[in-house]
This record gives C-alpha cells, structure tokens and sequence, in this order.
C-alpha cells in the first residue's frame, strides 16, 4: 500500500489555485475537481508541508480593539471586598 495521500498533480493544482482562497473554498474546488472526500485539515496540512501560501492575512491588524476592551467581566458570586472577614462556623478548639 502506497502512503502517498497527494500526487504531485494535486499539489499543483493546490498551488495552481490556493492564491486568495481560504482552506474551505480551497478544499471544495479540489473535492470537485479530483472526486474526492479529503476534509480541510488534510488540505491545510498539505498546503503546509509544500509550503503553499494563500495570501490572506487572518491575524489582528494593527490598533484592532478587543469586542471585551473596558468590560470588567463577571465575578464569583463568592467574592467579597478586599479586607473582608470570613466567619466560618467549626473549626479547631470549637465545640
């Protein structure tokens, strides 16, 4: 059994069309074109191993604000101010 998943005519043609086209819509032309059931991890890898590049930039631009920026967020129902004492019933020397 041959471990060759990709022939060299697949991985041109990843080459061929992977400029502009994210991992998806990359993965669903090859499906079509070649009949085949391969998931887009199994695309991402190869692209990745061949060192084939899209182009598209998914990270944070510069000066990107958070959708949370200035939130303080949610707070254990437990939380009590800072300097608070807890009295707790039991313990040692208690009866």
């Amino acid at each position: 059994m041959s471990n060759i998943i990709f022939a060299t005519e697949h991985i041109q043609f990843l080459r061929d069309n992977a400029k502009g086209k994210s991992n998806a819509e990359l993965t669903a032309l090859f499906n079509a074109r070649f009949g085949t059931k391969k998931s887009i991890r199994k695309i991402a890898c190869c692209k990745n191993r061949n060192a084939i590049y899209s182009g598209i930039c998914s990270k944070f631009k510069p000066n990107h604000v958070p959708c949370g920026k200035g939130s303080k967020g949610k707070k254990n129902h437990k939380s009590l101010p800072i300097g608070t004492e807890r009295i707790t019933g039991g313990g040692a020397g208690m009866s």
